[in-house]
């Protein structure tokens, strides 16, 4: 029999042995996952894009609230703290308050009497508090998930903390001082509830896109974190400004009441008078003598 070799035949030949080969059950072997280098750098990948993408809480201006000297007070004062509203990281922050001023010689109390007998000043402590994201994270996100932006630069917030501090005199109410110190900071930080829209790394970018535009909000996690780390610098920084505020204060004396020596009674007064008359009827004193000590003791009266 001739064997064909023809071009038709041999080409005919090579699929089917192609065929037997790589059955079509088993797809096209264009992507082999299973191949170890491969699969390792997927795996690094996917560690480096959820783990990896974080950035620890930095607030960028602290350092201009952070205290370079104490005022130490001559005399000690009792002051009592009232907090008005605010959240619970406002009141937390209005107990710091308290906590820095007794390192002033201040002693410190929210325990007041309604007649503010226990105390020489009262401060009235108002915090107001404003947290706002920033239209940058939306390219910090996106496009910036291909350079790991969030990692490195973290998104970008502002917290805000107006607080206003009214010091009267605890006696006689009449204003001492209204100290207001604006408190504004910059924050950087990123954790993983935010960074895994990374993961747009193995699609379109699609999943960075919108997260982009979620997170241009602020990130109530971050709220607890700037407290712990912000809360005692500017509570030491707000006592500083009360502590110099009351360093020529004096309190107004307790008026006590004056001593008054009991009137002698009429028993007394008879009895003196009866010893008298027994001096001079036994010839003991004279008789001006006696009307000298006589008139003594009525003028006494």
């Amino acid at each position: 029999m001739p064997i064909d070799l023809t071009y038709k035949t041999l080409r005919m030949r090579r699929c089917a042995l192609a065929y037997k080969q790589t059955p079509c059950w088993k797809g096209t072997p264009s992507m082999k996952l299973k191949s170890p280098g491969n699969l390792v750098l997927a795996v690094l990948m996917l560690a480096v894009t959820m783990v990896g993408c974080t950035h620890q809480l930095k607030i960028k201006n602290l350092s201009a609230y952070r205290t370079t000297s104490i005022t130490p007070m001559e005399k000690t004062l009792r002051i009592g703290i009232r907090s008005t509203g605010g959240d619970i990281s406002d009141q937390q922050l209005t107990h710091l308050f308290g906590t820095s001023l007794m390192r002033n010689n201040l002693h410190v109390t929210t325990a007041i009497n309604n007649d503010n007998s226990n105390l020489d000043v009262l401060a009235n402590v108002s915090v107001v508090s404003d947290n706002k994201g920033s239209g940058w994270n939306f390219l910090i996100n996106f496009p910036g998930f291909l350079v790991w932006a969030p990692a490195w630069h973290g998104y970008k917030y502002q917290v805000t903390r107006d607080i206003t501090v009214n010091l009267s005199d605890a006696k006689t109410g009449k204003p001492i001082d209204t100290i207001k110190v604006p408190v504004v900071l910059n924050i950087r930080h990123a954790n993983i509830d935010r960074t895994w829209t990374e993961v747009s790394w193995f699609e379109f970018g699609i999943i960075a896109f919108v997260g982009g535009i979620v997170f241009i909000g602020y990130d109530d996690d971050v709220t607890p974190l700037v407290q712990e780390k912000a809360g005692p610098v500017i509570a030491e920084y707000v006592a500083e400004q009360i502590s110099k505020s009351l360093a020529s204060f004096r309190p107004v004396a307790s008026e006590k009441p004056a001593v008054v020596a009991p009137a002698a009674g009429a028993d007394s007064v008879k009895e003196k008078l009866g010893k008298l008359n027994t001096l001079k009827e036994n010839g003991i004193v004279t008789e001006d003598e006696y009307q000298t000590k006589r008139q003594a003791i009525l003028n006494n009266l």
